[in-house]
């Protein structure tokens, strides 16, 4: 588990590190998670499964792009 805690810390991971699944927060202190995704796609294409966890509901848009989608409120840690 690679954990990290802004947008630019985990656009720089994404660049330089290889992932099996992430998990991802759309809510960030410097950004937009969500913008992350386009950058995950293009180097992993579809071969890397992303999930959403987050407090905020994303839109169907962002939705079709992932794995799944889970929100943080309705969501047990089991």
């Amino acid at each position: 588990m690679v954990p990290v805690y802004s947008f630019k810390e985990a656009k720089n991971k994404i660049e330089n590190e290889t992932f099996d699944l992430i998990l991802l927060d759309i809510i960030l202190p410097d950004g937009d998670g969500a913008e992350l995704i386009p950058l995950i796609k293009s180097k992993y294409g579809n071969s890397i499964p992303v999930i959403i966890l987050s407090s905020q509901e994303s839109n169907a848009e962002i939705n079709k792009r992932v794995a799944a989608v889970l929100v943080k409120s309705r969501t047990s840690n089991e």
